[in-house]
């Protein structure tokens, strides 16, 4: 899962810790940070081709302390076609990728 936020400036990861991949992407690039130690994705920033960062960022949920069921009871779902889990009847999902992107 994933969490949206505002976006918000990452300091530079701590030297060996943390790593920065960048993928280009249709609107500029997609800088993912992920440890270097286990491999497990942190955070994803996207960047347009002028070199600034969209509003929104993405964190993975499993990287917040003392997320809970609760806290994503009003959560928007994307990318459902093929969910591994199941999606409550009622709330915000789409079966790919919402009309203006995912985080507008």
């Amino acid at each position: 899962m994933t969490a949206i936020f505002p976006y918000f400036e990452i300091p530079p990861p701590h030297e060996g810790a943390i790593a920065v991949y960048s993928r280009p992407n249709p609107n500029g690039r997609t800088d993912g940070y992920f440890c270097t130690k286990c491999g497990s994705r942190l955070i994803h920033v996207s960047v347009g081709h002028d070199g600034v960062p969209e509003p929104n960022l993405s964190v993975k949920s499993g990287c917040l302390d003392g997320m809970t069921k609760e806290m994503i009871r009003g959560a928007v779902h994307i990318w459902t076609k093929e969910a591994v889990m199941d999606i409550p009847e009622g709330v915000e999902a789409y079966e790919e990728e919402p009309v203006g992107g995912s985080f507008k």
